[in-house]
């Protein structure tokens, strides 16, 4: 896409207003407009994402988006690196009694995470790595006292607030965190979760409380610090961006090449080169970046999509989507996954030198980087995150506070027992030969870890996934068999419930919406379910179909957020469930 053209459709579609918006008046689902883009796939889904991402923004509101919006930072300064005289660099003999170098902050331990500081109702300053690594020691150290549980509605609103202060924020998955610190000596300590309406995102308080604090203090420290800042000038991404891209436990990256409008994922022929290929996503990809720049035009077909997937909570995914187009260009759209459920968190552009990427790319294809890469892409996780624990810490709120960073990886574990969904078997072979037959020869090699009873499971690839699924099933899965295509598709239709709920299927199947108070009836351009009949597998493809629509006023609807691809492998003979997909 051309670097013009993205920015006239991110101006486009920026809300008008900062402050957090009734939900029901956004109608942010709707993607009308897209086709006067282009007529690509990929610009369409790449339009639909900016449009999704500049919603997030509205809900998050001001100050939230700070953690995007500001490039937040993360230290990667340990305890032992930066003393506390080093980090403030105190004149005064009474600046020991004002904050302690062994305690981290009842929030959060801030050496460990990625945050932003921003000065309230002042241009915001990107400061360097070093800068921020200092004002994470002090921020631990500093004596925030005891908090005080409060109600949402006693918290301040920043968005109007016009005093001296300071907000902090950083974000966990799907929830946003924040410290505001004000100059009438309160501190005050929000946490919100992101929760999916019908046509938007909304991000309501779940914990809040106070802190009485000595701000006098707290702003004198903090302004010298910001002015020691010695600025990154460097056109490579910062160590705090590459931290902010790296964030979490990697899980697994897929690579696809872009013609003529089709994605074919790339797949090493050997396992030790398919590992190479993993550990250089997950790891080295980012090393290539550059920040934007303003490139000509004339070239910008889409080349490649990288998709990288980080644990980034207990509860959720981070996905993040590199579009590389034949300029260098890259478009970064990062969503958090969330059970079915796919939140944006941001977007923005990147350069790569194509040339660069696609020489290390061939390199690894052709085995010259199998002894180079680790063994086990874990080793190297552990390493990086691995950090001495402090052992103080301060009073927490009388709320509960976000858990710290733990230092122990989850432990990836593969199926155990010769259950049917990892032994043998013809029925498995199957579901196996027309996974293959559907995805042009692979096996989702690229989705292979499942997140059951508190920890991962590998199952491989995803082709054993959608097979695991089918024993999900409570009740008995077969169904009889299948006489037509509205056979399987009324079958199909009663698994999903099964598998879903039933608020899900009445959701995907509405016929009407509630927009501004009013009800609307819709018109879809194609109906819900389709299910098509493979006679060489006797096996029918029942899937959800992700709908376009127009409501009787004229507005255009697109897929919903709780819109997900979903599908499943049933067989002709007997109406047995081989395979299940239902994620999003």
């Amino acid at each position: 896409m051309k670097h013009s053209k993205f920015n006239k459709i991110i101006s486009a579609i920026k809300p008008q207003s900062d402050s957090v918006k009734n939900k029901e008046d956004d109608f942010t689902e709707s993607v009308s407009g897209t086709e006067t883009v282009g007529s690509s796939n990929r610009i369409v889904r790449t339009v639909s994402s900016i449009a999704a991402a500049a919603v997030l923004v509205t809900g998050i509101g001001t100050t939230g988006f700070l953690l995007h919006k500001n490039k937040p930072q993360h230290s990667a300064m340990s305890k032992d690196e930066v003393s506390l005289s080093q980090v403030t660099e105190a004149t005064e003999a009474t600046s020991a009694t004002e904050a302690d170098p062994d305690m981290i902050s009842p929030f959060c331990d801030f050496n460990k995470i990625y945050f932003s500081i921003s000065e309230l109702n002042k241009q915001y300053y990107d400061y360097s790595s070093d800068t921020y690594d200092k004002i994470a020691k002090y921020l631990n150290a500093f004596k925030w006292g005891k908090g005080i549980g409060i109600n949402a509605e006693e918290v301040p609103d920043i968005d109007t607030y016009t005093g001296k202060g300071y907000a902090i924020g950083w974000k966990k998955g799907d929830k946003y965190f924040n410290v505001y610190v004000l100059e009438d000596g309160k501190a005050y300590y929000v946490e919100k979760q992101c929760v999916i309406r019908e046509f938007s995102f909304d991000y309501p308080i779940i914990e809040s409380s106070v802190f009485d604090i000595d701000y006098k203090t707290f702003d004198k420290y903090i302004q010298d610090i910001f002015s020691k800042d010695v600025p990154y000038t460097d056109e490579k991404l910062s160590p705090r961006d590459i931290k902010e891209l790296s964030e979490g436990e990697f899980l697994r990256a897929e690579l696809s090449s872009e013609k003529d409008n089709h994605s074919e994922i790339i797949t090493p022929k050997t396992e030790q080169s398919q590992r190479a290929l993993q550990d250089f996503l997950g790891y080295d990809f980012v090393y290539l970046l550059s920040k934007e720049k303003a490139i000509p035009s004339d070239d910008d077909k889409s080349v490649y999509t990288v998709e990288r997937y980080f644990k980034s909570s207990e509860t959720s995914t981070r996905r993040e989507t590199y579009y590389i187009q034949s300029n260098g260009v890259v478009s970064f759209y990062p969503y958090e996954l969330v059970g079915d459920d796919a939140i944006p968190t941001d977007c923005r552009q990147f350069f790569i030198d194509i040339n660069e990427f696609e020489t290390r790319l061939k390199d690894i294809l052709d085995g010259k980087y199998d002894e180079k890469y680790r063994e086990n892409s874990s080793d190297k996780t552990e390493k990086e995150t691995t950090a001495q624990k402090p052992e103080k810490v301060q009073p927490a709120t009388v709320n509960e506070v976000p858990e710290e960073p733990q230092d122990n990886l989850p432990e990836v574990n593969e199926p155990s027992g010769e259950t049917e969904a990892n032994a043998d078997s013809p029925e498995k072979d199957l579901v196996r030969a027309f996974y293959a037959f559907m995805h042009d020869g692979s096996y989702g090699e690229y989705n292979s870890s499942v997140y059951e009873n508190g920890k991962w499971v590998d199952y491989k690839d995803e082709a054993n996934i959608v097979f695991h699924n089918a024993e999900k099933i409570s009740d008995d899965r077969v169904l009889g068999t299948i006489a037509d295509e509205e056979d399987a598709i009324s079958k199909g239709r009663e698994i999903l419930i099964k598998l879903i709920g039933q608020e899900k299927i009445d959701y995907h199947e509405r016929e009407y919406i509630e927009y501004k108070g009013t009800q609307h009836k819709l018109t879809w351009d194609e109906p819900p379910y389709k299910a098509e009949y493979y006679e060489e597998y006797d096996i029918w493809y029942f899937s959800t179909v992700l709908r376009h629509g127009k409501t009787d006023v004229g507005i255009n609807l697109g897929p919903g957020p709780d819109q997900k691809p979903r599908y499943l492998y049933i067989r002709g003979c007997d109406g047995k469930v081989l395979a299940a997909y239902v994620y999003c």
